[in-house]
């Protein structure tokens, strides 16, 4: 069963011209009153959902593989004409969220980019300035990061999850404000070689048990004795986690 949380949003409505609404300048339109955009959340997915009198959007995220897509469906000339799109995050963290839209119809690809001003472009797709609104509201919800085209999700959303899972190492990026987020599952070789690298925000690996999170420190190390440390504060912000025997590289987060 889905819950269901609102937020609300100021949508960029459309003022029809001359033109098709997939295709109307965005100079063309006008800020409306606030919307609302609900969250819905079930087991297998969480939905952004829009629904106004001329437009209807879902945005739908699959927990499971991480996936993406989206139908838009506009009212024309008395009728509603739908597009759907496959979505492909390539960033989202702070203030920027970047991510590509792909008509499942023609194949014609469409750029989101949250820095960029819509109004210094000549034409925009509709469905590039619902995205970019729903996009953004779903990945605030569902606490995610990504990184580098890699998404991660905080460990307090999805860690009881993948313990049920057939992977036991997972890619982790720290972030010391937000805490641990959790990313792609790994081998034992790819973790030890994750926790030896240099960059301090993504040297780091989750896993499922403590013992598996020692095994990685330990393979790491060259199978010495890894170092236990306890969370530095209270979960999901902080989580214990081991080191290598000589405290290089990052951690190796379990909780």
């Amino acid at each position: 069963m889905k819950w269901r949380k609102t937020y609300a949003a100021v949508l960029l409505c459309c003022t029809l011209m001359s033109t098709a609404l997939t295709n109307v300048s965005a100079t063309d339109w006008q800020a409306d009153d606030n919307q609302s955009i609900e969250i819905l959340e079930s087991d297998e997915d969480i939905e952004a959902q829009l629904i106004e009198d001329d437009i209807r959007a879902e945005l739908v995220y699959e927990k499971e593989d991480r996936s993406l897509s989206m139908r838009v469906s506009y009212r024309q000339t008395g009728d509603w004409q739908t597009n759907e799109y496959q979505v492909t995050l390539l960033h989202h963290e702070n203030d920027r969220t970047l991510a590509q839209l792909t008509d499942m119809q023609d194949g014609n690809r469409y750029r989101i980019d949250s820095a960029s001003l819509k109004a210094s472009l000549v034409f925009v797709p509709i469905a590039v300035v619902v995205g970019e609104l729903l996009l953004v509201h779903l990945l605030t919800a569902t606490a995610v990061l990504v990184i580098a085209g890699v998404t991660y999700v905080a460990a307090s959303e999805i860690a009881d999850t993948l313990r049920n899972q057939k992977h036991e190492f997972y890619a982790a990026y720290l972030d010391t404000k937000k805490g641990v987020y959790i990313g792609s599952p790994l081998r034992l070789s790819e973790a030890a070689a994750r926790l030896n690298s240099k960059a301090f925000r993504t040297n780091n690996v989750w896993s499922i048990s403590k013992s598996a999170a020692r095994l990685v420190a330990q393979t790491a190390g060259g199978l010495r004795t890894p170092i236990l440390d306890m969370a530095h504060g209270p979960y999901p912000l902080f989580m214990p986690h081991f080191h290598r025997f000589d405290r290089r590289g990052g951690h190796s987060f379990f909780s």
